[in-house]
């Protein structure tokens, strides 16, 4: 993994702010919300791109790195979406009352942000079905193994122990 995608996870902005402990009370608030949910759904779709490339790749040490690292961009990104209310619920609630400039702005990174994130579940999907799929040939090569290990134990023949032979 390139050290300036490291980078970028390490510097990415936390969102931890929002977790359930507040509503949002301002079009300001939303206008900050929004781009970082966005960033973080973006960076979530490129690591899933490098997931699929490590799995097609065969590259399992680095998915299981990987996965840790999407796994804090993904806890990250859900703790903007459940806050209480739900951020999206609050969006609809206060959306009216927000100014038709910062209005247009959120609805826009709410557009992009939901593109993203449909491309990332169709990709996710695809990984998804990619590790199936080599789980299910790895599986198949160890019982083949399995069976001609199984069938060269029956061809060989015990050795003769000259212990029990009685008749010398």
């Amino acid at each position: 993994m390139s050290n300036s995608f490291k980078e970028q996870i390490t510097n990415a902005p936390s969102l931890r702010v929002y977790t359930g402990e507040k509503a949002v009370v301002s079009g300001e608030e939303f206008r900050g919300l929004f781009p970082r949910r966005h960033e973080y759904a973006r960076l979530l779709l490129e690591l899933s791109t490098k997931q699929q490339s490590l799995i097609e790749e065969g590259e399992f040490s680095g998915l299981i790195e990987l996965l840790l690292r999407k796994q804090t961009v993904l806890d990250e990104l859900q703790a903007i979406s459940q806050t209480d209310p739900p951020l999206l619920e609050q969006w609809k609630k206060m959306r009216d009352s927000i100014s038709m400039a910062h209005r247009n702005e959120c609805d826009q990174w709410l557009v992009r942000s939901e593109e993203i994130l449909a491309e990332l579940m169709d990709l996710e999907q695809r990984c998804t079905s990619q590790l199936q799929h080599k789980r299910d040939a790895t599986q198949s090569q160890l019982e083949a193994v399995s069976s001609t290990i199984h069938l060269q134990d029956a061809y060989t023949q015990p050795p003769v122990s000259s212990r029990f032979d009685r008749s010398q």
